[in-house]
């Protein structure tokens, strides 16, 4: 029995790293929209912007880095599971953070998490498909974050909150 999936199963497996790359452009993508609200909400001056930024790249770049080590040990479902795990904790964390420093660490597990699905989906994708579908991966990302920033924007015209 061959352990190589289907074509079926190549296409759900790409589809699925398509959605993937979505979901990270949707998440990169609507910061700069919902600072205003954020910083509002938690009563922090602009600047204090760089906190997120350093949390969300300083743990982005950990799972990055490691990616080849804990794809040497876990499988790539493995640790997406775990990665898609961490972001959906960080992204609840948003929205339930009732403090300025909580959120900062929810935004870091969304780094660590993020992290880990850009490079364990590239580490995969490079050297098992075309380079038409790792560049249709990466656009599969600007098309998240272009939606993002316009999915924001009506959430907060609709008069809902931030979160």
């Amino acid at each position: 029995m061959s352990n190589k999936p289907s074509s079926r199963g190549v296409v759900t497996l790409v589809l699925l790293a398509f959605l993937g790359f979505v979901g990270l452009g949707l998440t990169d993508g609507v910061l700069g929209v919902a600072w205003p609200s954020i910083s509002e909400f938690f009563g922090v001056p602009i600047e204090s912007l760089g906190a997120i930024l350093i949390t969300f790249t300083a743990g982005y770049l950990i799972t990055s880095f490691m990616s080849g080590y804990l794809l040497s040990g876990l499988s790539l479902g493995v640790l997406l599971m775990a990665c898609c795990i961490a972001m959906t904790a960080s992204l609840l964390g948003y929205a339930l953070s009732a403090y300025w420093w909580l959120l900062v660490g929810f935004v870091g597990i969304g780094g660590l998490g993020a992290g880990a699905i850009d490079a364990g989906l590239n580490t995969i994708a490079a050297p098992n498909y075309s380079a038409r579908i790792v560049n249709w991966l990466h656009a599969s990302y600007s098309l998240g974050a272009t939606l993002g920033p316009i999915a924001m924007t009506s959430v907060l015209l609709a008069g809902w909150h931030w979160v």
